[in-house]
């Protein structure tokens, strides 16, 4: 069951970071930071979440097994964020405060404020 998995925090470099608000609950989430990646306050991320700021391999065939690709773009959750089971969110992502991300999204662009999205790629589905 995925609230029985452990949390996997891994900030790769010694300059990468991972902010996290107080109040939030995470459930057998896995977040990989090169950059960074900053979730607010009171979120809640439900099991088998994973958040990526990086590809962490290189695109080109030649170097894909054999490098880490460093280039990274921020992921930002504000406050208040409620993050479905089995979504992933990439990087570049973010959400708004007071939205919600339905299960099994993949989140690869913003998602505004107070709203709900869903989908691979995620869209806003509703305003709340």
């Amino acid at each position: 069951m995925a609230l029985n998995r452990p949390v996997k925090l891994d900030a790769l470099l010694e300059s990468s970071r991972i902010i996290i608000g107080d109040e939030t609950i995470l459930h057998g989430t896995s977040i990989f930071a090169v950059g960074r990646v900053e979730i607010g306050k009171r979120c809640m991320l439900a099991g088998n979440i994973i958040v990526l700021d990086c590809n962490y391999h290189p695109l080109t065939p030649e170097l894909r097994h054999c490098a880490l690709s460093l280039e990274s773009e921020p992921v930002v959750l504000e406050d208040n964020v409620w993050v479905g089971i089995n979504s992933i969110l990439l990087p570049g992502a973010s959400v708004g405060k007071n939205s919600v991300i339905g299960a099994g999204s993949v989140v690869t662009r913003p998602v505004p404020p107070d709203c709900v999205a869903a989908g691979n790629p995620a869209r806003v589905i509703k305003e709340l």
